[in-house]
């Protein structure tokens, strides 16, 4: 679901995924192609880049902004439906920026984070479309 925001409302995101028990997640689209290292760190020490972080905090910040309960009492009375405590999911690059082992296990470190990437979301999507 996307949400026109205009400079004077509150909320800090504009794409919310509605569940089937009327809760929303959080989605936050980032560019499909990526640039720049995805992962960094020497071996047995390897992170996220900066960049990926930064996307990831972002995230963090716009959950918090829902922890408030005048935030969600707004945001349910302007658009009828609940968001609370919402998975955060980062949409982001192709699957080829993302496939290996070590990504798998730093992923493993962000439980409230799914990060998916542009070629995940259309799969799914085909998926949808021919069940």
């Amino acid at each position: 679901m996307y949400l026109a925001k205009r400079k004077t409302e509150k909320y800090p995101t504009r794409f919310f995924s509605l569940n089937t028990n009327g809760y929303t997640d959080i989605l936050e689209f980032k560019r499909p192609f990526v640039f720049k290292n995805t992962i960094v760190g020497s071996e047995n020490r390897e992170t996220f880049s900066r960049w990926l972080h930064s996307y990831i905090a972002q995230t963090r910040v716009y959950s918090e902004y829902f922890d408030d309960p005048n935030n969600r009492a707004w945001f349910e009375n302007k658009y009828g439906f609940k968001v609370y405590k919402p998975r955060r999911w980062l949409v982001v690059g192709r699957r080829s920026d993302f496939s290996n082992d070590v990504w798998h296990s730093i992923i493993s470190e962000f439980p409230t984070v799914g990060i998916i990437t542009y070629d995940d979301l259309i799969d799914g999507v085909i998926a949808q479309l021919y069940k």
